[in-house]
């Protein structure tokens, strides 16, 4: 089993892969320097991402950056995007081990609401949400093809239960 070196040693790969191949695939590309350093970092956080439900560094990272956003959102009044994001300090505490966040659909479905979400309220580009959101998704493929490999990955996708 991988540790979260690894797993951000396969996000970089995923990132130099995606940067490569991703114009043709993406039908975009990157526009300024300050997009490509935030497509690298959405790919490195969505490698480390599927272990949100585990005692483990990006758990820790989750909870510090959470609290650091409710306090910014308290004083900023931003109530709203206080009650959204409030279940997702509980929810690594509700779900099992390479469970739900384990499952490529849930994990693709989920950062699709996110970067609809940010579409919608904040008034951000659906290009760039999006462009930055399927970056997000390879590094959480990445994570799960050094989890379980490509069959076990590939299985996931297509909703068999073999464990």
């Amino acid at each position: 089993m991988p540790g979260y070196r690894q797993h951000l040693l396969g996000g970089t790969v995923s990132f130099l892969a995606l940067y490569h191949w991703g114009p043709s695939i993406l039908q975009a590309s990157p526009e300024s320097p300050s997009l490509i350093f935030v497509a690298f970092c959405a790919t490195l956080i969505g490698s480390l991402f599927p272990d949100i439900d585990t005692k483990s560094m990006i758990q820790m990272t989750l909870y510090q950056a959470l609290f650091l956003f409710f306090v910014i959102a308290i004083f900023m009044n931003s109530w709203h995007e206080l009650l959204i994001c409030a279940p997702l300090s509980i929810f690594p505490l509700v779900v099992h081990h390479r469970g739900i966040m384990h499952h490529p659909l849930f994990l693709i479905a989920l950062t699709t609401a996110a970067c609809g979400f940010i579409t919608i309220y904040k008034d951000i580009s659906p290009s760039i949400t999006f462009f930055i959101g399927s970056y997000f998704i390879i590094g959480c493929l990445s994570h799960l093809l050094l989890d379980f490999g490509f069959s076990h990955t590939k299985d996931r996708f297509l909703l068999k239960n073999k464990k």
